[in-house]
């Protein structure tokens, strides 16, 4: 994983973040594992290891609110090619 594809991911993560929160969707989080904390469904570590652009690692298709508890649980797992393919398909349904 490159520096340039974090930077890029921790953008697009930050602008659906930002909208979320306009909008009304984006619950107080936190850095306890009792807290919400944002989670990427696809992990930066895998999007890049499948090519998958930044820009959807960043998504809200691709963000969710989870206890920090559970977060932390799956910091190094990568996701089924199931979960990916519906992570995916869900993002071209919001473009």
């Amino acid at each position: 994983m490159t520096i340039q594809h974090t930077r890029e991911c921790k953008k697009a993560t930050y602008r659906s973040w930002y909208s979320m929160k306009k909008e009304g969707g984006a619950p107080k989080t936190g850095k306890r594992k009792t807290d919400l904390q944002m989670d990427h469904i696809i992990p930066y570590k895998q999007g890049f290891a499948l090519g998958i652009d930044p820009g959807i690692i960043g998504s809200k298709a691709n963000l969710r609110f989870i206890l920090g508890e559970e977060n932390r649980s799956k910091w190094d797992s990568f996701q089924s090619e199931e979960t990916v393919n519906k992570v995916l398909g869900e993002y071209n349904v919001l473009q």
